[in-house]
């Protein structure tokens, strides 16, 4: 309890208008292009069946108190979620777990889709 009321006082104007919480789509590719990131996309089962992207784990907002050592500690986290709460929540709950680099995808499922084009495909898809 003591490590989510240090957080939340942290979290005052400044820590959300300096945006080192988010993560914008720009360094995100970058990022995902280098391997030096671990996605975690924090929507339902049922949200992630119809629309998921290979490179992204899921674990559901309600599974992650019971699924820490599935997420690995080595590079950023990166958290997606097509809501605002639920991301926002994973974001507090996990820091206040210990894990310190984390950061909120600043982008819509469907901005999401949108970096896939061939060139960036083909550049994943290398060795």
């Amino acid at each position: 309890m003591e490590e989510l009321k240090a957080l939340l006082r942290e979290m005052d104007l400044e820590y959300f208008a300096s945006g080192r919480h988010r993560l914008d789509l720009k360094d995100f590719k970058e990022l995902l292009l280098k391997e030096k990131i671990n996605i975690i996309d924090v929507r339902a089962r049922e949200e992630y069946e119809i629309v998921h992207f290979n490179f992204a784990k899921n674990i559901p907002l309600n599974e992650l108190p019971d699924r820490l050592e599935e997420i690995p500690n080595s590079n950023p986290v990166v958290l997606f979620c097509s809501c605002k709460v639920r991301i926002l929540i994973a974001y507090v709950f996990l820091k206040t777990m210990g894990f310190q680099d984390i950061k909120i995808l600043d982008a819509t499922i469907e901005e999401l889709s949108g970096i896939f084009k061939p060139g960036f495909v083909m550049k994943l898809l290398q060795p």
